[in-house]
């Protein structure tokens, strides 16, 4: 699998823009989530993915903003106690986010939902978070059968690192399918489906560069610590 360029667009100012600078430059994926951009992230994407239609785009489940919430609990996906949380994995909310993110979107067919972050929804509860996992990542496998999601996975911050999961854990109820999620490399650091291949080997090229010793000292520009990414995990069936 050859290396391929992506778009985050967390914390991204100007989303439309960068979307389409991104397209123009090659990019074949953009990821977003339903609460970048305090909820617009989506809607502002919807017009580079109708631009170019062979984009693929990635998006997630789980957090909301407060006026999704709202509609969440309008629609009667969640209650009033369940939105102030602001993050949720109940498979209803679930269904209901991934048909709400394929409109915003513009796409009937999503290329990768992952669900974000899911040990929020039961911390200290083990068992009690798998069987969170098993019933969204069930509505995911639906939404795959139905043709609406291409593949599905989790993304998590210290889900992992913390053991409160591990890869083979939280997988859907036997009978459930899942089809693999489509190849993606390195998508915040670990590959989420096909095979990992090296990059391939250039020739080195001789440098311009004067030797250290020559070249002037420049003073090196302070720059803010990178948020840390989300990984995501493949969940796969037996």
């Amino acid at each position: 699998m050859t290396t391929q360029l992506a778009l985050g667009t967390y914390r991204c100012r100007a989303t439309p823009e960068a979307a389409a600078r991104a397209a123009a430059s090659g990019a074949q994926w953009i990821d977003t989530t339903p609460n970048y951009a305090t909820g617009r992230a989506q809607t502002q994407l919807a017009p580079a993915l109708a631009a170019h239609p062979a984009l693929r785009v990635s998006t997630k489940a789980d957090y909301f903003t407060a006026a999704t919430g709202t509609d969440a609990v309008n629609a009667g996906v969640l209650t009033a106690d369940q939105a102030v949380a602001g993050h949720s994995v109940a498979p209803g909310y679930v269904r209901w986010q991934c048909r709400r993110n394929r409109e915003q979107l513009g796409r009937e067919r999503l290329d990768l939902v992952l669900l974000h972050n899911p040990e929020r929804a039961h911390p200290g509860d083990r068992p009690a978070l798998h069987r969170a996992i098993r019933d969204a990542v069930a509505v995911l496998g639906e939404a795959v059968t139905a043709g609406h999601v291409a593949g599905h996975g989790i993304a998590t911050w210290t889900g992992l690192d913390e053991e409160v999961f591990t890869v083979g854990e939280p997988t859907a109820p036997t009978g459930a399918r899942i089809a693999p999620p489509a190849p993606l490399s390195r998508y915040a650091g670990r590959c989420t489906g096909g095979s990992r291949m090296p990059p391939a080997r250039r020739p080195r090229r001789r440098s311009a560069m004067p030797p250290p010793a020559l070249r002037p000292l420049r003073r090196a520009a302070w720059r803010p610590p990178v948020p840390r990414t989300a990984t995501p995990v493949p969940v796969r069936l037996p």
